[in-house]
């Protein structure tokens, strides 16, 4: 990751590469050749109704995450770079092949299969109907505490029947380390920049062939974190959660509950377990074409004696909130929200403001 506004020169380097791939040409080829270059822009303003230790009170932040994707025969691409005005960072690249059953394997940088969030959306938010994700499935820069990205290999498939489809992903891959104040997945631009260690997960589903909402499923993940200071040296992360995604009439329901077991060990070569819950439930209304009013109720048990969680202060360890989008033509949406979240050791109030657009 580059912060502080500074991109590297590899950065750099990686978002050209994925601009000229966007480069509209005819080569022999092309025929076969499929690409989708889609910049997706947001400016998210939000406001504290008193006064927050560590948080800015108001703070406005724009963003563009760049998201490219192609097929060639068998072969498939996957790139995503993400630009706001405090970071710039590859979040993920990975080349991969279908199979003749199906199925794709895919090498490099991706998101992990640790529920609905993770695999469904990106980073940009004009796809999602909330500003923000759950907080335990948020990004690491943002505070998440499972290992969203990993760099290695997945794998993902359905197999279907008349009645149902199941779909699964299995990942191996390296993790992330325990940098200051939050996780730090491989950096494919600075391999050498912290030590990683594995992590593997399988995600299984089950979905209807006649919706393309509803879904259920379970997923368990199990990641070795390293740490770069602080008082622990090692944690060794199991969570293991269920999740589900239904579509009635107007409305749309998902939820979803994590048991997270971390086994801890310290600078003197001490260890401890510790574990805590996760849970969350979201409800959205489509009240027209172009408005959704929606809520999201969510919370921790035993989180906040926990060690590891201490480390990354931006973890929100409960938060509920109301919000509104209206779909302002087919590529842009304003989203508002008013949260009450448990944050940095306190209890406040929070507002947000979100435009957010797909370019085409």
């Amino acid at each position: 990751m580059m912060a502080n506004g500074y991109t590297s020169r590899p950065a750099l380097m990686a978002l050209f590469g994925m601009l000229w791939l966007a480069y509209p040409f005819t080569p022999a080829w092309a025929d076969t050749y499929q690409a989708e270059f889609i910049p997706f822009a947001e400016i998210t303003t939000r406001h504290k109704l008193e006064d927050v230790a560590d948080l800015n009170r108001h703070e406005t932040t724009p963003a563009v995450n760049f998201f490219y994707s192609a097929n060639y025969g068998q072969w498939r691409l996957l790139g995503e770079f993400f630009v706001s005005d405090h970071e710039q960072e590859l979040e993920r690249l990975s080349v991969g092949w279908v199979t003749e059953q199906g199925a794709r394997i895919w090498a490099g940088r991706y998101h992990t299969g640790i529920g609905h969030w993770n695999r469904r959306y990106h980073h940009g938010a004009y796809l999602q109907t909330s500003i923000d994700r759950p907080a335990l499935f948020d990004f690491e820069e943002f505070g998440g505490v499972l290992p969203s990205h990993a760099s290695g290999v997945t794998i993902e498939g359905e197999l279907w029947s008349e009645e149902r489809i199941i779909s699964y992903v299995i990942d191996a891959g390296l993790g992330p380390t325990l940098g200051e104040r939050h996780l730090e997945p491989f950096d494919l631009l600075d391999p050498d920049h912290g030590t990683h260690k594995p992590s593997i997960g399988l995600q299984l589903s089950l979905q209807s062939p006649n919706s393309v909402v509803d879904e259920t499923g379970l997923f368990i993940a199990h990641t070795v974190i390293t740490t770069e200071q602080g008082p622990l040296e090692e944690i060794q992360q199991t969570a293991l959660g269920i999740y589900a995604v239904r579509a009635i009439d107007a409305y749309t329901l998902s939820s979803s509950l994590v048991f997270v077991h971390d086994r801890e060990e310290d600078t003197s070569g001490s260890t401890d377990s510790e574990s805590f819950w996760f849970a969350y439930l979201q409800a959205e209304r489509s009240l027209h074409a172009n408005w959704t009013v929606y809520g999201r109720a969510e919370g921790t048990q035993d989180a906040k004696d926990n060690l590891f969680i201490q480390q990354i202060p931006a973890f929100i360890y409960s938060r509920g909130l109301l919000g509104v989008r209206y779909q302002l033509g087919q590529h842009q949406s304003v989203k508002f929200e008013l949260a009450k979240q448990d944050q940095y050791g306190e209890h406040f109030y929070q507002t947000s403001l979100q435009w957010s657009a797909a370019i085409p």
